[in-house]
C-alpha cells in the first residue's frame, strides 16, 4: 500500500496518494495492536476530532432526487461528500461522489438521494472530543472514507482523510512543547521512634562541626512534666 501511495502521489493523485501512504505506514509497521497505537500516538497524539474537522459541514435533503444533488448542490458548491438530513434537520445518511458516480445518468431524475446514499448505521460517527489516533484506523476501513462528527445526536462536521493529512502538514510547522523540568529527589524523613529513645541521626558516623566528634545519637527529649 505504501508503494501504491507514492505511484499515486506523483501520477498526480495527491492528497490520496499521501493518504496510502499513511495507512500503509500504520500496516507496515504496526503488526500488533500494541504497536498500532503507539505509532498513532506518536504521528497524532494530543489531537481531538474537533482539532481537525470541517465544522457545520454543508448538508443536503434526502427527498430530493440525484440529479438535484448534482445541479443544485455540487456543481455550484464544488463538494464532493454530503451528510443527508431528514425533514426534521437529523443527519440520517451520506451522500458522496462515488456513490452518484454509480447512479446511471438515465435514473438520476428518478433516483433520490436517500435510497443511494449510506445510512448512517454504516458511516463511520464520532464525537467532537474523540481522539484523532482511534479514529483513523476506523477510516482506513471506512468505504466512504468520511467520518460525520455528532454531538448529542447533532451535526456539528465531517472528518476526511485530507483532514487529518492537513493537521499533520500544521503540526510539522508547530515545534514540539518543552519538556518539563525534572522534578528533585525528596529528602528521606528522619526515621521515627516512641519518645525517650536513642535513635541512630541520618548524618552518623560524620564529624559534628559544633563539638568536633562524630555525631553518632541524639536523644529524643521527653515533654517536660507540669507543676504539681
Amino acid at each position: 500500500m505504501v508503494v501504491l501511495g507514492l505511484l499515486a502521489s506523483m501520477g498526480g493523485a495527491g492528497v490520496s496518494g499521501v493518504w496510502f501512504v499513511f495507512i500503509g505506514l500504520f500496516i507496515t509497521f504496526a503488526s500488533t495492536a500494541e504497536a498500532a497505537q503507539t505509532e498513532r500516538d506518536l504521528l497524532l497524539g494530543g489531537l481531538r476530532v474537533r482539532d481537525v474537522m470541517t465544522p457545520e459541514p454543508l448538508t443536503a435533503p434526502g427527498s430530493i432526487s440525484v440529479a438535484s444533488l448534482v445541479d443544485q448542490y455540487i456543481l455550484r458548491q464544488h463538494v464532493s461528500a454530503y451528510p443527508v438530513i431528514d425533514d426534521l434537520g437529523r443527519p440520517v445518511a451520506l451522500m458522496t461522489l462515488e456513490r452518484v458516480r454509480a447512479v446511471p445518468a438515465g435514473r438520476r431524475n428518478e433516483t433520490s438521494v436517500r435510497a443511494v446514499a449510506a445510512p448512517i448505521s454504516e458511516v463511520v460517527v464520532a464525537s467532537p472530543d474523540d481522539p484523532v489516533n482511534a479514529l483513523v484506523p476506523r477510516l482506513a476501513t471506512s468505504r466512504e472514507g468520511r467520518a460525520l462528527v455528532l454531538d448529542q445526536g447533532r451535526l456539528v462536521g465531517i472528518v476526511s482523510h485530507t483532514d487529518i493529512i492537513r493537521a499533520l502538514e500544521l503540526r510539522q510547522l508547530t515545534p514540539p512543547p518543552p519538556r518539563p523540568p525534572p522534578r528533585p529527589h525528596a529528602r528521606p524523613s528522619p526515621p521515627r521512634s516512641p519518645r525517650g529513645t536513642l535513635v541512630p541521626r541520618p548524618d552518623a558516623g560524620r564529624p559534628c562541626p559544633q563539638i568536633g566528634h562524630p555525631a553518632i545519637l541524639h536523644t529524643i527529649p521527653r515533654p517536660a512534666r507540669p507543676p504539681e
